[in-house]
This record gives structure tokens, sequence and C-alpha cells, in this order.
């Protein structure tokens, strides 16, 4: 395969995983915010604890994902098979 293919797949298996991986850390924060008794029963208080659930899971997401990259950029030497992600900027 020539390198804009493998450009082009990474993108799309980054997309896919980042997205489950959001998804997955959504539904898991939120699952563990319902178990607290009484919760959801309170608007006041479920709104904050949903919208906290989501900007954690958006967060948890970014950090997972740099680190899992600098894993596989040295494990796969992505800089090799991927060099239009790698270019020294001017």
């Amino acid at each position: 395969m020539n390198k804009t293919v493998n450009l082009v797949l990474f993108f799309a298996v980054a997309t896919i995983f980042n997205i489950a991986l959001m998804i997955g850390l959504i539904f898991a924060i939120l699952g563990l915010a319902g178990l607290i008794p009484g919760l959801y029963s309170n608007e006041t208080l479920s709104i904050p604890v949903v919208l906290l659930g989501i900007l954690g899971s958006v967060l948890l997401t970014f950090l997972i994902y740099g680190w899992l990259m600098k894993k596989a950029v040295t494990r796969f030497n992505l800089e090799k098979h991927v060099p239009q992600l790698f270019k020294k900027r001017k």
C-alpha cells in the first residue's frame, strides 16, 4: 500500500476508535452516576452531573488517545508508514 492509503486508513481507524471510546466512557460515567441514590429524581443536581460526565468523557478520551498514540508511534514506527503526519514544520 502507498503512503496515502496508509494515512486514510490510519485516520479512519483512529476516528472510529475515538468515537467508540467516547461513547463507552459516557455510558460508564453516567452508569456510575446512576448508582448514586436519588440523583435522577433531583433535577437540579442531575443535569450538572450529566454535563460533567460528558465533559469528563471527552477529557478522558483526549488523554487516553494521546497516550495510545505515543505508544503506537514507537511500536509500529508510524513515522515511516505515515510520514505526512510527522513532517517538520518551518
